[in-house]
């Protein structure tokens, strides 16, 4: 049961939010005009978002997961309701908040897990989880965008609103009243006390390392993805099923953990970032850049008119 829950948990906070990550760049991109603007867009909500999820391993001590999961699935549904309006000031306000309700929910769940699941049973419970989580953010981002189109515009945001309300619900129906025991809330204690002991730890260091790599390219990939595809004439709708394709290949976690077993873990890794910075550079890349960010077919007015019109 513990695992059913854990799991439906981490898939409904992913489709609530994947279903926007197609919609949200091409409408920054229509408003600010640039990528650059884009950019700099992103890194301050990103800066306010990080400050915010800082406190999470506090109030998570103080009011137990099943409150901080609660008051996750009231932001997420908040969060909807500011982006709805698809300005770059709502957009902005509902992003760090939701942020923020992310960060709970991870924070939250991960010690949910370590209080509930045996060590010796993650090794099987984990890549199941992330199977599911991960056809959740493969439908999510064209979904979402066919729900923008064609049925209506404020359509996803509404659905993203209903996912925060299931949250909720699970969380005051399911999950129990008591607090975690004391090794799951000393897991999950405040990050800055352990900065230190963390980065004087060589292996420990390697991941962090690693993990930062990872996530980056994820976030220019589900940033810029759909803006780039537009760019080069694609239809918005081919831009969403490009971020549903791409993230497709989480269908493969538990191919690839079967290969670190047979192979070790540094031949995967070494081909899997070999891989990517192969596929993500060039010079044709730094001119759809430059392309993106002056006035013409392609940016400003002209790109805004022609490629992505709303409906209706």
């Amino acid at each position: 049961m513990d695992r059913l829950l854990i799991t439906l948990f981490f898939c409904a906070e992913t489709f609530s939010r994947s279903l926007l990550l197609a919609i949200i760049p091409l409408e920054l991109f229509r408003h600010l005009g640039s990528t650059q603007r884009v950019t700099l867009f992103y890194a301050v909500v990103a800066i306010f978002g990080l400050g915010n999820s800082i406190l999470v391993p506090t109030l998570l001590k103080r009011l137990g997961v099943r409150q901080i999961i609660a008051v996750a699935g009231v932001l997420t549904t908040l969060a909807a309701v500011l982006m709805v309006t698809e300005s770059p000031a709502g957009t902005a306000l509902g992003l760090v908040v939701r942020v923020f309700a992310s960060a709970c929910i991870e924070i939250s769940m991960l010690a949910y897990i370590m209080d509930r699941i045996p060590r010796h049973r993650l090794g099987a419970f984990e890549p199941i989880r992330i199977f599911f989580q991960g056809g959740c953010i493969a439908v999510a981002p064209w979904f979402g965008f066919q729900l923008h189109e064609h049925v209506g515009a404020a359509t996803p945001y509404i659905v993203s609103a209903i996912g925060g309300l299931v949250m909720l619900g699970l969380a005051l129906a399911q999950l129990p009243t008591q607090q975690l025991d004391g090794k799951a809330i000393a897991a999950a204690r405040h990050p800055i006390t352990a900065v230190r002991r963390f980065f004087v730890q060589p292996r420990l260091r390697l991941a962090w390392f690693l993990a930062v790599i990872r996530s980056s390219f994820w976030v220019l990939f589900y940033i810029y993805a759909p803006i780039f595809s537009v760019a080069c004439g694609w239809s918005p709708s081919s831009a969403a099923a490009t971020l549903s394709l791409g993230t497709s290949t989480l269908f493969f976690v538990a191919l690839w953990g079967r290969l670190v077993r047979m192979i070790g873990a540094r031949p995967v890794l070494i081909a899997g970032y070999g891989v990517s910075r192969n596929r993500s550079g060039g010079d044709d890349h730094c001119r759809l850049v430059d392309a993106c960010n002056r006035p013409g077919p392609v940016g400003g007015r002209r790109f805004r008119r022609k490629h992505y019109r709303r409906p209706g």
